[in-house]
């Protein structure tokens, strides 16, 4: 598996093992996830270059959330085969509340300084290595 993994009050990135550390569903990272639903609902509503720049700049704070301090969401693309397929599983068949704000931000705005991850030639086509 090679995504995010929701269990037990958490999540955490995973490239066939875990990455980097585990983290849990607290009151600010439940706030963040839906504050990151609520600006990508906004911005589907507008129209024309203000809401590209702000669906970019959106993609990129949820690398952020993701690659945190210690760049979690950088390792996982450095060690993950090509073409890259990202998933976000949860162990229960339903999800509570916490784990369904991380289910629904908006996760296919990932963008790094290049841009918007799912443009990314190099992360969507096989590596001749893999």
């Amino acid at each position: 598996m090679i995504g995010i993994s929701i269990n037990d009050g958490g999540f955490e990135l995973r490239c066939g093992e875990p990455i980097g550390r585990r983290r849990y569903f607290d009151a600010e990272t439940i706030a963040r996830l839906r504050e990151f639903s609520s600006r990508y609902a906004k911005l589907r509503e507008q129209d024309g270059s203000q809401s590209a720049a702000g669906l970019l700049m959106l993609g990129r704070e949820l690398f952020g959330f993701l690659d945190g301090d210690a760049g979690d969401l950088t390792a996982l693309m450095n060690r993950a085969p090509r073409p890259l397929h990202f998933e976000i599983v949860a162990d229960r068949r339903r999800p509570s509340e916490p784990e369904m704000a991380l289910l629904r931000a908006p996760w296919e705005l990932l963008a790094n300084a290049q841009g918007f991850l799912a443009a990314d030639i190099l992360l969507t086509t096989a590596r001749s290595d893999d």
